[in-house]
């Protein structure tokens, strides 16, 4: 929809550079995911009032 020219090649680039950007925060928030696993699930008040059903469907829904 972008004339031909520079408006053309700027909206490319900017495309473009915003895909790498998000690839790269991923593939880091995935490594970083890795390296450092979720702690483990601390008990509370509400949870034990809910029952163990509550940890899967949290789980799911999360």
């Amino acid at each position: 929809m972008l004339p031909k020219g520079w408006p053309r090649d700027s909206g490319l680039f900017v495309h473009i550079s915003a895909g790498i950007a998000i690839l790269a925060l991923l593939v880091a928030r995935v490594a970083w995911r890795l390296v450092d696993p979720v702690p483990p699930p601390k008990a509370t008040e509400f949870g034990n009032w809910m029952g163990q059903w509550l940890d899967p469907a949290a789980r799911i829904a999360h």
